[in-house]
């Protein structure tokens, strides 16, 4: 009798156990996926410059970030990531392109934002977004320029202060100079969030503990877990990206689509 009990306990303990690793297993393997439905109101698409990306984009996410080039010439926003060439696709041509949603979001990362055209460039979004009924506010303009972006502001645009790149692989001495030159910045202009690659998290939250965070880069592909170092990689990265979309300070985090 002893030993059918124990059998039967057996059993139950190696099913339990089963039903856990099953549960863990799957949760690593499509962490992207639970991620994208526990944390959906920050998780933003990265790079949509194309009409098309954009269409797939507004099914599933609430918001997207594009970039875009002030012409001076045209006096309109061209839609693209330099140095890829034009595809002759402007700012107010995207935004007619789908039905405008209230609670829809858009990150416009300024690519040439300077002292020649932040008035008008300014001048030209208000214009755009009151023509189409817009809310400025669904808007982010951001640039590694913040000096030009209190415009946006007045107008009631949200800002982001584009940080410089790849603050983590900075060593001690530049790392703590270039703090001290984006402390001054954000000082001196107030912007609404600060930016940067998910890979300066740390940083971020080390060195402007009261800045409220954009990042991207976050979400890739989860490692193939087929061994237990994969298997400790997997859960560190789903870790990670729990800590970045679990933290009160960060409003949104890019995706690829």
């Amino acid at each position: 009798m002893k030993v059918f009990m124990i059998f039967k306990k057996s059993k139950k303990l190696l099913l339990i156990f089963l039903i856990l690793f099953i549960s863990v297993f799957g949760v690593l393997n499509y962490q992207n996926q639970i991620l994208r439905l526990v944390y959906h109101n920050k998780i933003w698409v990265h790079r949509v410059n194309e009409l098309e990306k954009y269409s797939k984009a507004r099914n599933f996410f609430e918001g997207v970030e594009l970039d875009v080039v002030y012409d001076v010439k045209s006096k309109m926003f061209d839609v693209r990531h330099p140095p890829a060439p034009s595809i002759s696709l402007n700012l107010w041509n995207y935004f007619k392109s789908e039905k405008i949603d209230d609670n829809f979001g858009f990150w416009l990362d300024f690519k040439n934002l300077d002292s020649t055209n932040f008035k008008q460039s300014s001048n030209l979004l208000d214009s755009i977004t009151k023509t189409l009924n817009i809310k400025s506010g669904n808007i982010i303009v951001e640039s590694v320029k913040p000096e030009y972006l209190y415009v946006f502001s007045e107008k009631g645009f949200q800002t982001s202060y584009y940080l410089p790149s790849k603050l983590s692989e900075l060593d001690n001495n530049n790392l703590t100079e270039q703090i001290l030159i984006i402390k001054n910045k954000i000082m001196l202009n107030k912007t609404d969030y600060i930016s940067a690659n998910a890979k300066d998290f740390k940083v971020m939250k080390l060195n402007f503990k009261d800045c409220k965070i954009l990042v991207w880069n976050i979400i890739n592909d989860p490692p193939k877990i087929n061994s237990l170092y994969r298997l400790k990689i997997a859960i560190v990265k789903l870790y990670n990206k729990m800590k970045i979309l679990g933290d009160e300070n960060v409003k949104v985090v890019l995706v690829d689509l």
